[in-house]
């Protein structure tokens, strides 16, 4: 969705014609005259100087009983609390565009002046562009589990259980970015707030999963005596079975602020070294109980994305749909009620009074996961050195579709392609995937 960009934006900074800033050109004229680069003018990783091991305190409480012989039935309180758990974060955000139009939104930051510095714009005029690893991650678990366990019920079946129902929270679930569910960006959307504001639901967080073992062994010919007993004994069959609620992602966008506009808000230099993506930008929640997938945007916004004469000639805060727009080519005018989510750009944040989108973090839900797995095994005695055991195992036995990924970037609203469309998990196709599709080997083993 990346566009090229010409004029300058609002701090008279050209783009992107003139591809070196004050601070390039000094380093170059430093390097002309000394023959050395000043290394801070370099996208840094650095580690933070007090990182050290996370750290997990768990708690747990629960009770078991005997319901018959071999059969127990248990259920648990689980609980954990993470913190020191490892964070990425922009140490040295570009704040120059969010002090000037949106002071509020970053209270007593001030932005370096110094054009000769590897920090102009920046929060400290002495770094550039820094990724640093922290401390600064934390979580919460809470679980009630519930088992059922059988063991070797008539000697020849065992059997399991379980079922759990919990919550996850965090303010990161990972240090990379997986741009589809999970931690689908590791950045936070306020580069100076990346604790409570990105406090949500986990990218581990699946609060309702069943789970379902078993292995029987056939008792019938079980001594293998004879030819009968050669071909009808040794017989026995595993199954599994896992439904699960599918992972949290986060509705993102690509380049839809700067894209039309040229201003960054996000910063763009970090974002394109770091992320992979032009911002780390939220939309803003409109109404939560439309589909997820549709969405909104401003015609002011639109103008300065798409630089139609339909949109650029309607009011700027008229709302249009940004999936009509992707999927046919025309400014089609919408009301917020129909949409989930409105795009996160210059004429919505003057609208909302703020750059940060209120839609929270992971907040939507990728497709649920199931999986169930088959086995069957024929295990015959040759001699008493010799051992053959055939067996046959199908993974997915039951074919249902499991989808590898989901498209979290609401540029991408309307569209409907293989592995593009917002919040459409289907168009990752399972099959391309080991647990989209059923799959059935066969083997054969010799023991002696």
């Amino acid at each position: 969705m990346a566009q090229t960009l010409t004029g300058t934006d609002a701090s008279d900074n050209p783009l992107p014609a003139d591809p070196f800033g004050p601070a390039i050109r000094s380093q170059l004229s430093s390097f002309l005259t000394y023959g050395v680069f000043d290394p801070r003018t370099f996208n840094q990783t650095r580690v933070a100087s007090d990182f050290r091991t996370d750290r997990v305190q768990s708690w747990s409480f629960g009770i078991q009983r005997e319901i018959a012989q071999n059969t127990v039935v248990e259920a648990r309180y689980v609980g954990n609390r993470g913190d020191r758990l490892f964070q990425t974060i922009n140490a040295n955000p570009r704040v120059r565009e969010l002090v000037r139009d949106f002071p509020d939104a970053v209270p007593g930051v001030t932005a370096c002046t110094d054009s000769t510095k590897p920090g102009y714009r920046r929060v400290d005029c002495e770094l550039g562009v820094v990724r640093l690893r922290t401390n600064t991650g934390y979580s919460d678990y809470h679980g009630l589990q519930t088992e059922l366990r059988a063991t070797r019920i008539a000697d020849q079946l065992t059997l399991r259980t379980a079922f759990t129902w919990s919550k996850t929270t965090d303010n990161v679930s990972e240090i990379f970015s997986t741009f589809g569910a999970g931690n689908t960006y590791f950045a936070s959307q306020n580069p100076l707030d990346y604790k409570k504001a990105e406090h949500g639901l986990s990218g581990l967080d699946r609060p309702h999963t069943w789970q379902l073992t078993l292995h029987e062994e056939i008792p019938a010919y079980r001594d293998q005596r004879g030819v009968a007993g050669k071909i009808l004994g040794g017989w026995s069959v595993s199954g599994t079975y896992i439904i699960a609620s599918g992972e949290t992602y986060t509705p993102a966008q690509f380049c839809l602020s700067y894209c039309s506009s040229g201003v960054q808000y996000y910063d763009v230099t970090f974002a394109n070294a770091f992320i992979g993506s032009f911002e780390a930008a939220r939309p803003f929640l409109s109404n939560p109980a439309a589909p997820e997938s549709f969405v909104g945007i401003y015609a002011g916004d639109a103008c300065g994305y798409f630089g139609g004469d339909r949109e650029c000639g309607m009011p700027a805060d008229k709302l249009l749909s940004l999936n009509f727009f992707n999927s046919h080519g025309i400014a089609t005018p919408t009301d917020p009620s129909n949409v989930r989510f409105i795009v996160n750009a210059p004429t919505a944040n003057g609208i909302y009074g703020t750059p940060f989108g209120s839609a929270a973090r992971n907040s939507l839900r990728d497709a649920i996961s199931n999986v169930g797995n088959f086995a069957v095994y024929k295990q015959t005695k040759l001699t008493e050195r010799f051992t053959l055991q055939w067996h046959m195992s199908m993974i997915n036995v039951f074919n249902h579709p499991n989808f590898y990924s989901v498209d979290p970037f609401i540029d991408d609203a309307g569209l409907a392609s293989e592995g593009t469309g917002f919040a459409d998990p289907s168009l990752f196709n399972g099959t391309t995937s080991s647990l989209g599709q059923r799959q059935i080997r066969f083997g054969l083993k010799l023991s002696f």
